[in-house]
């Protein structure tokens, strides 16, 4: 089964999450998702306190800088840590478009948008044995896109607490591909607006200015909106390589006869639960 809880519910989700106990062995596999800013003043702490997380954990989640990219993975006592992240429009572009939706009034809100910086939106995954966590600070791509995929290809139910973590990687990775062709559409644009102007043309030098000073404004954001997708996907791949990695060495080591004996599998559940 999926719960959903909105922040009026807040005292009935963590009932619920100190019921089913991320550390519990046994028993069907869950998904929890936060979205941090929804807690209420103090339940950060003791969201942290019934996830079993380690002080440098705590730190990663909460604070987060949104100009830097910032992929790690992490092994701690009794879980897994790991930072996905993605690329948004700067909160102040994005509450702008909002407020010019809102009003009727779009043109100079999506001029503003198309020149706006792009930040950094981690998604923290906390992985268990039978139970994965994902925390985030405010709205983002992901959650949704995951919950919709447990939903439409497995009919409700959560293939594994791992598959998580990997599923995020392939839907924050869709989410830059509609980044990478906004980048491409702007490169055309500023190829096109890079032609020469008919020398015969009779165009007042302060519009000439004036042109040049937007092509050279449109040329700093899309060079800075390439360097954050070139630094976001590469460090992806980079964590994604780790992972395998040690997953086939894993695997390698519970196929040998010394290990054999001493190795248990412990199988997954499929049922999900999500705030």
């Amino acid at each position: 089964p999926c719960f959903l809880f909105a922040a009026a519910d807040e005292d009935a989700f963590f009932d619920r999450l100190r019921a089913l106990d991320v550390l519990a062995r046994g028993g069907a596999a869950f998904w929890v998702d936060v979205d941090l800013s929804a807690l209420g003043a103090g339940r950060y702490g003791e969201l942290c306190e019934l996830l079993h997380l380690h002080d440098v954990t705590r730190r990663d989640c909460i604070v987060e800088d949104t100009s830097v990219t910032d992929t790690k993975i992490s092994y701690y006592q009794h879980y897994l840590f790991l930072i996905v992240d993605t690329l948004l429009l700067q909160a102040e572009a994005q509450a702008e478009a909002r407020a010019g939706a809102r009003a009727g009034a779009t043109g100079g809100a999506e001029e503003n948008a198309q020149h706006a910086e792009w930040e950094t939106r981690n998604l923290n995954i906390i992985l268990y044995e039978r139970a994965c966590v994902t925390l985030h600070n405010g709205p983002m791509p992901g959650p949704a896109a995951i919950l919709a995929r447990i939903q439409d290809f497995h009919a409700g139910r959560l293939p594994s607490a791992k598959w998580i973590q990997y599923v995020a990687f392939d839907v924050l990775v869709e989410s830059l591909l509609q980044k990478i062709d906004t980048v491409c559409r702007d490169v055309d644009v500023i190829d096109q607006k890079s032609v020469p102007d008919d020398l015969s043309s009779a165009i007042d030098n302060n519009a000439k200015q004036a042109g040049q000073g937007r092509l050279l404004r449109d040329m700093r954001v899309a060079r800075k909106r390439l360097g954050k997708l070139r630094s976001s996907l590469s460090s992806k791949m980079e964590t994604l390589e780790y992972l395998l990695q040690r997953s086939s060495s894993s695997s390698a080591s519970a196929s040998s006869p010394a290990a054999s004996s001493s190795s248990s599998s412990s199988s997954s559940s499929s049922s999900s639960s999500s705030s």
